[in-house]
């Protein structure tokens, strides 16, 4: 698809009217059984705990304990305060919407137009993303759009902090979260296009722990009938998991500190039983974790100085680091125009250690980071 259509439906999507506002009770029960329907993956009317992998939420609101919430159960549910859960609230913690009406939308001249955007259209997503900041759906947003090289949008709306009143500039520091899959991933082929290794060659080649990995078929260990390869890691079709059918949200992990390291992790990892033979599914797992300490045993290096020589540093992604500190960020900002859109910062100071967890996992924070081999935080 071109990207200039991609950015199209995407802003028909943001901006598009969906029908006439009804009451405020009508949209509560209606974005209620939405959310229901889309967490109800296998649509039998109630929610399991692999539906909604949160124990202790799951516990506090299923009121019967019969190992399921009702709809009315799930109804009670609401994300509020710091420190909870990601999970798709099923009762809106807004009931009332904002109009288009009660904003203006911000002046797009030159830079849109140099950039091959139309300013109406601009207009539509300035409005549509005050709606989600006064809706409470975010607390605030960052907007760039560029088109064919040219930076044509870059707004910012809403707080950074909301307590202190805070509000978002454009450089705000962000965790960087699952995103740092394909950061690794790409760390990783430019090894590839060294020649150091195959996509397709076995990685215990490399990583001898993984030389006579096992699968868990029909309650059994067997041994699995292909080995991993790089493909399968970067493709998350490996085995590996974060939990298996049944059981608790990462229960697939081994258990880590503040002194394990990605050799350690991956060995504890290779002992575990994988959910598949490798390559014959789909799972989205440890396998970037293991990519990770792959790229350190291929390099040499430890995987934080490998990212930096090999592609943070080459595409000036400055404030990127795993381990976010606002000595780093000012350093970084002296060097660098704060308003670049090259520098793609993030807070992803739980990353170094390639858990590439879903959002929710930076959310919980429940974990201590990795170590690379040389000792710095992973």
């Amino acid at each position: 698809m071109k990207p200039n259509l991609s950015l199209a439906i995407l802003l028909a999507f943001i901006c598009s009217p969906f029908g006439q506002p009804a009451t405020q009770a009508q949209d509560a029960s209606r974005d209620q059984e939405v959310r229901f329907r889309q967490l109800d993956k296998n649509g039998d009317g109630k929610l399991s705990a692999d539906e909604l992998p949160y124990p202790n939420l799951f516990k506090r609101y299923d009121k019967d304990g019969d190992g399921a919430l009702s709809p009315e159960e799930a109804a009670a549910i609401k994300t509020t305060g710091r420190g909870q859960p990601a999970v798709p609230s099923i009762a809106p913690t807004t009931p009332s919407v904002a109009s288009q009406g009660d904003f203006k939308p911000r002046t797009h001249g030159d830079e849109a137009a140099a950039a091959g955007l139309k300013p109406s259209v601009l207009a539509k997503l300035d409005i549509a993303m005050q709606q989600s900041v006064a809706n409470k759906e975010v607390s605030g947003v960052i907007g760039l759009i560029q088109h064919n090289g040219q930076r044509g949008y870059f707004e910012a709306f809403g707080m950074q902090d909301i307590e202190a009143m805070t509000p978002m500039p454009k450089d705000a520091i962000f965790r960087l979260q699952s995103m740092s899959k394909p950061v690794v991933t790409v760390a990783a082929l430019t090894l590839l296009d060294d020649g150091k290794f195959t996509l397709d060659e076995p990685i215990s080649k490399h990583l001898p722990e993984w030389a006579e990995p096992k699968v868990l078929e029909d309650g059994k260990l067997v041994p699995a009938k292909h080995a991993i390869t790089p493909r399968m890691l970067m493709s998350h079709s490996s085995g590996l998991y974060y939990n298996l059918p049944g059981q608790a949200p990462f229960s697939g992990m081994p258990k880590r500190d503040a002194s394990t390291t990605l050799e350690s992790f991956s060995t504890a990892l290779s002992k575990q039983p994988l959910k598949f033979h490798p390559g014959e599914g789909y799972s989205y797992g440890t396998s970037i974790d293991v990519l990770g300490r792959y790229v350190e045993a291929v390099s040499g290096k430890p995987l934080d100085e490998f990212l930096k020589e090999r592609v943070l540093g080459p595409l000036k992604m400055n404030d990127t680091d795993f381990g976010y500190t606002a000595k780093t960020s000012a350093a970084s900002r002296s060097s660098t125009r704060s308003d670049s859109p090259a520098r793609s910062r993030a807070d992803a100071k739980r990353h170094r250690s390639r858990r590439s967890r879903r959002s929710s996992w930076a959310v919980r924070d429940c974990a201590a980071p990795l170590r690379t081999t040389s000792g710095s935080v992973a």
